[in-house]
Parts: C-alpha cells; structure tokens; sequence
C-alpha cells in the first residue's frame, strides 16, 4: 500500500533529507536536555523552597512530569540519531510514530487554546502564534524524517532485492 503522507525531496530547500535528518536529531537532542537541566534546576528549587506556596505539591508532581518528558524526548533524539547513523530504518519509524502522536497531541491542544483565546476572557493568548508555529516546525519536521526513512526503507529493498 502506498503512503498517503505527502514526501519532500530535501530539508529547508538546501539540505538531503539525510542531513536534515540529522539537523532534526541533533536540535532536539540539545533543546530537549537544555529544557531537561533547567526544568531540573527549577524543580530542585522549588522542593527545596522553604516557604508555603499554594498546591506546591502540585506543581513539584507536574515539574517531575515535565522532567521526565524532557528525559524521554532525549532518548527519542538519540534513538533517531542512531537509527540515521547506523542505517536501521525501523528506529527512524518508531521516532515517526511517536513524533506522529506528538503532533496529534499539540494540534489538539493548538485547536484548545484558539477557542479559550475567543471564549474567555481570562486566557492569556499570547503565546499562541508562538505555539502554532511550533507546531507548524514539528510537523515540518516529522515529515522530513518520513520522506528520509522512505528513502532509506526503498533503498534497503532495492539492495536486498539485487543479492
């Protein structure tokens, strides 16, 4: 069955889809542990914060969820990265997958925050340009990673099928 998933032939107009798979990686690589070592930093801070804040516990439980987040989006960049370095197709397919459900994720919450942006007053809708932008990379992204882990899944037919 063919894909239905639209494919590009390079990353950003400039780049192969292999080297702007590995530009992907090696972004969130970085950006997901410097998220990791500051939400870390902020979450130690707060625990060890001796005044009383209000639903401390609260906010110390969501943190160490962010933390976690932040610890499971690095395993996914190194998972990626070894999947394009070491040529093994189906890493670059679990990172599709589970970046796929990421999406899916932030375009549900970007259609959230565009309805309370019109129907409360109270929501700050400031950041949402920002985050539809976001989102907008993220799926830029994901795409390229698709079209790159194409290319390879074909290529690994055609050589197989040559021997």
């Amino acid at each position: 069955m063919a894909s239905r998933v639209p494919l590009v032939k390079n990353c950003c107009c400039c780049w192969s889809l292999e080297t702007g798979s590995k530009i992907i990686g090696l972004v969130e690589l970085i950006g997901s542990t410097f998220i990791f070592i500051f939400g870390l930093v902020n979450t130690l801070k707060l625990a060890k914060s001796p005044g009383e804040i209000a639903h401390k516990d609260l906010i110390l439980a969501a943190s160490v969820y962010l933390d976690l987040s932040s610890v499971f989006e690095i395993v996914l960049a190194v998972y990626l990265l070894v999947g394009i370095f070491y040529a093994k197709p189906t890493y670059i397919r679990v990172w599709v997958l589970i970046q796929c459900a990421f999406l899916i994720v932030s375009i549900f919450s970007d259609v959230l925050f565009i309805i309370f942006s019109f129907t409360s007053d109270a929501f700050d809708d400031a950041h949402v340009p920002e985050e539809l932008i976001l989102t907008i990379i993220h799926a830029y992204s994901v795409l390229v990673v698709h079209s790159y882990y194409i290319s390879v899944r074909g290529r690994e037919a055609l050589y197989s099928d040559s021997v």
